[in-house]
């Protein structure tokens, strides 16, 4: 069976270290232990020592192993670097979730020997968290006028939530309001329907069968257009921008300015201004 001794970087979670204990140090004890790689649980041996300042039978004074590719989590739960740097390099590829990597890695088990278990999902999250916590992660992603940090970030999607032993009284979604919140009485619902550049909901549906029978492939639009004089009264600049549609013989350009004129007649497309 393998053994992991004490080594020079052994220390307790509360932060006591083994050299702090003096010399000689404390009787130490041997305790079995899983090892989790990328293909094979291994049980081994740790040698521990009691943490003289927390005084729990659970809180004891293990190895780093971090320079032998093991990251030694709760002195009973160890995993190899291997299997934790793959699961990072997954999910910053290919945005994999956890439950996806640990069922793939349950089957990697089964393939070495039947009825080997790999860790719980729940006790692997909480492992790979506080790995992420001990490692500085680059990334090349930055915007270009805040720069690599900016103090205001809008994300659409979660691939990654937080776990709910992180969650805390003071974690609320953005849409959360109290008495401090801002109030902004010019918005309502009622005004919101004024939004899309189009309001009229009639005349974004005219606008769509003429962008329809403009849709030809062929490099001659139909001499005739459906009755677009509701348009003309209400929008005259949508008007003119559909006669042009309609003498463009250039096809790339034709499709541009009909996908330009479809997004304007969205009714959920809010008003624009553009600067040349």
């Amino acid at each position: 069976m393998v053994l992991f001794p004490l080594d020079a970087l052994s220390r307790c979670s509360c932060g006591t270290t083994l050299q702090s204990l003096g010399n000689p140090p404390p009787a130490s004890s041997l305790i079995p232990a899983a090892l989790y790689g990328i293909t094979r649980r291994t049980d081994v041996s740790i040698e521990v020592i009691p943490c003289p300042q927390c005084r729990h039978r659970r809180r004891l004074i293990g190895p780093d192993l971090g320079t032998t590719g093991v990251f030694n989590w709760n002195n009973l739960i160890l995993l190899t670097h291997e299997l934790l740097n793959s699961y990072t390099n997954m999910f910053t590829a290919s945005e994999t979730p956890f439950s996806a990597f640990c069922l793939t890695i349950r089957r990697q088990y089964e393939d070495v020997a039947s009825g080997m278990q790999f860790c719980s999902e729940e006790t692997f999250v909480r492992a790979w968290f506080a790995f992420v916590q001990i490692q500085r992660l680059d990334s090349s992603m930055a915007c270009p006028t805040c720069g690599p940090s900016p103090s205001i970030v809008i994300a659409d999607g979660v691939s990654l939530a937080t776990h709910a032993s992180k969650l805390t009284p003071h974690i609320r979604p953005p849409t959360f309001t109290d008495a401090s919140s801002e109030r902004i009485e010019s918005i309502s619902t009622y005004k919101a329907r004024s939004l899309p550049a189009i309001p009229q909901k009639d005349i974004r549906a005219l606008i769509i069968k003429c962008i329809e029978a403009l849709s030809t492939a062929s490099p001659t639009f139909p001499s005739t257009l459906p009755d677009t004089s509701k348009i003309e009264e209400s929008h005259v600049p949508v008007a003119s921008f559909l006669r042009l549609i309609q003498r463009t013989q250039d096809l790339p350009l034709r499709r541009a300015y009909r996908e330009l004129m479809r997004q304007v007649s969205y009714g959920s497309v809010a008003r624009t201004f553009c600067s040349n």
